[in-house]
């Protein structure tokens, strides 16, 4: 009787060879959705930085209101830069990073804002300093501002892009480097790019939306920075 229940137990158990199936099937299931589990992932952090830059645009369009229209002038760090210049409204500096991002991505100096980790740049506008002072050059623009006014498509002109992590830049200048920071400093494709997939970016628009953007639709058909047809649409 023993050896009855023995084999009975013995034969209620798992062979080796069927546990080895049970543990491919499981690895293979594995397998499968962990590339799902990623993208869900920098799904959220792409959700967590469009409200990042929303909050931005949302300060920027709050400065301007308090401000007669101005966006903040361009600065070396007195007075503050934008970002501690908006800071009033957004309050908390971690909103300036992106999940996605870098973990110690380059800022500018300062003991404020100013100073935090920052993954976002602001619209330089000097593509219309160039087009109405008559002696431009980058040191003459510095504490100059632009009216909101001068955007004339506030739906389709960045505001706030996102920088790239090695890039201490506060402001995209297109007249600045060797191509411009349109193509050197802002970051194009931090989000769900792939080997095939080339991804995107988050921006936000002078009207207050934000939008996510593939790889090169900031730059074609136009270039949604610009504010002056020279630059948005190109030489006639």
């Amino acid at each position: 009787m023993a050896a009855a229940q023995s084999g009975r137990l013995w034969k209620q158990g798992f062979t080796l060879i069927e546990l080895l199936v049970v543990i491919a099937i499981i690895a293979i299931l594995a397998g499968m959705m962990l590339p799902a589990l990623s993208r869900a992932k920098e799904s959220a952090k792409r959700i967590a930085c469009i409200n990042n830059l929303r909050q931005l645009g949302l300060s920027l369009t709050l400065y301007a209101d308090d401000h007669e229209g101005l966006y903040p002038v361009r600065s070396t760090g007195n007075p503050p830069r934008w970002p501690e210049a908006l800071r009033d409204a957004y309050k908390d500096p971690h909103l300036l990073l992106c999940p996605t991002d870098g973990p110690n991505p380059k800022t500018g100096s300062g003991a404020n804002a100013d100073g935090a980790p920052r993954s976002y740049i602001f619209n330089g506008w000097n593509d219309y300093f160039q087009a109405t002072m008559p002696a431009f050059s980058m040191s003459a623009i510095v504490g100059k501002t632009v009216n909101e006014a001068v955007v004339k498509f506030p739906s389709e002109t960045i505001v706030f892009g996102e920088k790239e992590t090695q890039s201490a830049h506060y402001y995209m200048d297109f007249l600045e480097g060797s191509v411009g920071n349109d193509f050197e400093e802002v970051e194009q494709s931090r989000h769900s790019a792939t080997a095939k997939n080339g991804g995107g970016s988050n921006f936000a628009f002078a009207d207050g939306s934000t939008r996510y953007l593939k790889y090169g639709n900031m730059l074609v058909p136009q270039n949604l920075w610009a504010v002056t047809d020279l630059f948005r649409f190109g030489p006639p």
